[in-house]
């Protein structure tokens, strides 16, 4: 199973949920993004919440900067 998660945490915002898709149009949850301060250094915090008829068994999140340069690595 895919998981992707539309949206991006940038700017002013210290906080965003957005929705947690299974495949490509299945709603199945939410994930929170969150800036917090860990060590003096600003940290991003993901916390999914799924549906409870789902179960997550292994998450590889991906971060970047540039949603456009995320795209085109993720095409290759």
């Amino acid at each position: 199973m895919t998981m992707s998660v539309g949206g991006v945490l940038a700017g002013d915002d210290c906080q965003k949920t957005v929705t947690l898709y299974a495949g490509q149009h299945i709603d199945v949850g939410i994930v929170n993004l969150s800036e917090i301060c860990v060590d003096n250094q600003p940290t991003l915090r993901i916390t999914y919440e799924v549906d409870e008829s789902w179960r997550i068994t292994e998450t590889h999140p991906d971060v970047a900067n540039n949603p456009v340069s995320f795209a085109a690595f993720t095409a290759a």
